[in-house]
């Protein structure tokens, strides 16, 4: 999976005296890396990571609402009732 010029607009990399600094889509250090390299290759772990996050976000939202259809309980019981489900499965 390639992310290409993504990274522009929520990475970004900085040389830093003898080192590369990755800058997260919030202006937080990621990482520091010797090499430029090394920095891409942060920014496309933390893009792969972000896009799983994404989808995990989308499963669960999709959870609770078929939840939600399913048993007629508001938002919050739904989310509750998930989220003590998958505390408890291994």
């Amino acid at each position: 999976m390639h992310f290409g010029a993504r990274y522009e607009r929520r990475y970004r990399i900085e040389p830093t005296a003898d080192k590369f600094t990755v800058f997260g889509p919030h202006d937080e250090d990621v990482a520091v890396h010797p090499t430029r390299e090394e920095a891409e290759q942060e920014i496309e772990r933390c893009l792969q990571e972000d896009a799983r996050s994404e989808m995990a976000k989308i499963l669960v939202d999709t959870a609770i609402k078929s939840y939600m259809d399913m048993f007629r309980v508001n938002r919050e019981t739904a989310r509750e009732e998930i989220s003590h489900a998958a505390q408890v499965i291994d």
